[in-house]
């Protein structure tokens, strides 16, 4: 994490530094209003009115642009993003733009101390952090090297499986590291467990346990209440000229939606729901589903609202630890369980349900249902043996995954480029990992081949029901489901990964130039990661430094707020001088009479000759 930041923490620190410095890569248009800074951008700072003091991110003050151009003057409402002062009516005096200046919002004095302790945090940990890193890869070798027979007792915890017989060309042979937890360990042995290998494991994994059965058809549709409104996605049609297929948007109710996806009704030649719900937690819908994506992926993260109360502080500890978004709260951050329920997919190229992409941050993706078989089987009620570890591998496929190791990100832009001019692609749009729609084929595999070496070959997963994918940060993946498959998945900010999810970032801002997707921090990943190391500067003052280390924060933080004091004052000193000028300006004259004019004039021809006078 030290090493990790300190990229995040230079920059920032020169941006506090220089804050007439412009720090923004670009402007971004999603529409969004705010009255002060909530939604996200790609720095820590943020844009000062100094008539008001209303702080504004990058979009906000896009927005002050484009209103500036076509209101001029106009009054607006008090709630208004463009609101800066009041008026003598209800309305508002409007921002201008050239009102508004870059800050920073961590002060320099905070930045010098945060990136003082980064380094002095890689001095102290790395060695510590080493010793994990050779003791997980020792075990995964020794175990990969030495795996006793499949129905043996006691089985490894970790083990690779290879996928044999599989329609897909082109992918490795090396097969998935896969992490198989016991019913008989106890719940913190599975979440330390996880924790470990999510830690250190730079690659997709697999998470197996034998602890519930899969979901049947019933108890999916008591996931959610009866008449749970959901926005899906129709497709209209299929692929026409080597191209995805269009589709509609629509609100259907659950219980519709399980009847589709179980084959029950066939309204539809697809169907596809994706990150529900769009805003708000999972938890305020479905208690239960939050319990199920727990129990059965042992994910780091938040402990759930669902388990608040439930898990102990050990176990919640455990948790925590495995994703750094979860050292700390952000209410802009909606970043929760997400429900993915599709149908299957046909067409091997393109019926992709999720598309070739990289994500700044990881995830871990729990498979809860599949639907039934092309003869009609349900794949709940199996009989599961403790014993046999085939068992859990003979469970039903719903996924298939394919995903390259981190290195090989630099070589698609190319390979897509490449596939293009041959024509052995139906054509790539915009990057090839960033704002296109279309996925990966052999020939695009074997062009990241042809450029990276062997090591950039594509892998394959194929995610039974109830097993969880581990995707790491920066791992370019898609999938695409065989059967009907119900899903849900949510963010993973490893701390051991940010320099990774850094240079993701980076990537997206300049790869990408379109406002959809260049000028949003989904993630928010810097407030984040920097939240994040404050939680770490906290721990590093307390456990390292003693007493001593902790009278320093404090000192720091204390002197941050006097700072932030004096800074409101001159603002608010500044405001009311404005105010003042403003009042004497507008104050009407009194009016001149022709008596008083000549007593003026008088006056004046007076003083001339008085001077005059003197002069000679």
């Amino acid at each position: 994490m030290s090493e990790g930041v300190m990229p995040l923490l230079l920059e920032e620190y020169a941006h506090a530094a220089n804050p007439q410095q412009h720090v923004f890569q670009r402007r971004a248009e999603d529409g969004s209003t705010h009255t002060q800074c909530g939604c996200e951008s790609f720095m820590l700072g943020g844009w000062q009115c100094v008539k008001c003091g209303t702080e504004l991110c990058v979009t906000c003050l896009h927005l002050v642009h484009e209103s500036e151009a076509t209101m001029g003057g106009e009054l607006v409402e008090s709630t208004d993003v463009m609101a800066c002062r009041a008026s003598r009516t209800a309305l508002w005096n409007p921002h201008t733009t050239k009102d508004f200046v870059p800050i920073a919002r961590y002060s320099v004095q905070q930045l010098s101390l945060a990136r003082a302790l980064a380094k002095e945090g890689a001095a102290i940990y790395r060695e510590k952090g080493d010793a994990l890193t050779a003791e997980v890869m020792s075990t995964v070798q020794a175990e990969f090297q030495n795996e006793p027979p499949a129905a043996a007792r006691g089985s490894p915890h970790i083990r690779r499986r290879v996928e044999k017989d599989w329609p897909r060309k082109g992918t490795s042979g090396e097969g998935t590291i896969v992490l198989r937890l016991h019913k008989t360990e106890s719940h913190l042995e599975r979440l330390k467990r996880v924790l470990r290998y999510s830690l250190v494991l730079k690659e997709a994994f697999v998470v197996q346990q034998d602890l519930l059965e899969p979901l049947s058809t019933n108890a999916l549709t008591g996931l959610f209440a009866t008449g749970t409104k959901m926005r899906v996605r129709r497709h209209v049609g299929k692929s026409v000229g080597g191209l995805p297929p269009e589709y509609a948007q629509e609100d259907w109710d659950w219980e519709d939606v399980v009847k589709e996806l179980s084959g029950q009704t066939k309204k539809t030649d697809g169907l596809d729901i994706r990150d529900y719900p769009q805003d708000g937690d999972l938890a305020a819908v479905s208690v239960k589903a939050c319990d199920w994506f727990m129990v059965a992926s042992a994910c780091p993260g938040r402990t759930s609202v669902a388990a608040d109360g439930i898990e102990s502080r050990e176990c919640a500890t455990a948790r925590a630890l495995g994703d750094a978004a979860a050292w700390t709260t952000i209410p802009e951050r909606d970043a929760g369980e997400k429900c993915y329920g599709a149908t299957q997919c046909d067409d091997l190229e393109l019926g992709q349900t999720t598309t070739l992409h990289v994500d700044e941050a990881g995830a871990a993706n729990v498979l809860l249902w599949v639907g039934p078989d092309r003869e009609g089987r349900d794949t709940a009620g199996m009989d599961l043996d403790e014993v046999d570890t085939e068992d859990l591998n003979g469970r039903s496929v719903g996924a298939e995954w394919l995903w390259w190791p981190q290195e090989a990100r630099n070589y698609f832009s190319e390979a897509a480029t490449r596939c293009h001019v041959k024509g052995d692609h139906a054509g790539w749009e915009g990057h090839a990992l960033y704002a296109q729609n279309l996925s990966a084929n052999e020939a695009f595999i074997e062009q990241v081949v042809a450029l990276g070496g062997e090591e950039c070959r594509a892998r394959m997963i194929l995610q039974r029901v109830g097993e969880t994918v581990y995707i790491p940060a920066g791992v370019a993946h898609q999938v695409r489901n065989i059967r009907p498959c119900f899903k849900i998945a949510r963010d993973l900010m490893s701390p051991a990964e940010a320099d990774t999810m850094l240079a993701v970032q980076r990537e997206r801002i300049t790869a990408v130039q379109v406002p959809e997707t260049g000028g949003r921090d989904a993630c928010m990943i810097r407030p984040c990661l920097m939240k994040a190391w404050q939680a770490c500067m906290g721990f590093m003052a307390r456990s390292e430094y003693g007493v001593t280390g902790s009278l320093w924060a404090n000192e720091n933080s204390e002197l941050h707020r006097e700072l932030i004091e004096v800074k409101r004052m001159v603002v608010e000193e500044r405001r009311r001088t404005d105010e003042r000028l403003l009042a004497l300006e507008q104050r009407p004259s009194e009016s001149l009479t022709p008596e008083k004019l000549e007593e003026l004039l008088a006056a004046v021809l007076t003083r001339s000759r008085l001077f005059r006078e003197r002069g000679e």
